[in-house]
């Protein structure tokens, strides 16, 4: 699996806290047969501090996955909600 981080987002807390959001794209390669090529997997993950959450195996579409992870970061999901988002909105 390999991460590409699409972005970074601070969020302010209550008082004076703050929290660093990363938001970041999963790529699996599967294994192609004697009759098909290999292709790319996409998933989406979100990490806060040493908290993090993953869903891997979206889509084969890089064009939504790219789209899904700007909408994550536009409305501050956070690793405690992306599952959440995901059933709400796959």
């Amino acid at each position: 699996m390999r991460k590409i981080e699409t972005g970074r987002k601070e969020l302010a807390l209550s008082g004076c806290d703050k929290m660093e959001l990363v938001y970041y794209v999963t790529v699996d390669e599967t294994g192609g047969t004697e009759f098909t090529e290999p292709f790319e997997v996409y998933g989406v993950g979100v990490t806060a501090g040493r908290e993090g959450a993953l869903a891997r195996g979206i889509t084969t579409n890089a064009d939504k996955i790219w789209r899904l992870t700007r909408m994550l970061a536009k409305h501050d999901v956070t690793p405690v909600g992306l599952g959440d988002v995901l059933q709400d909105l796959l």
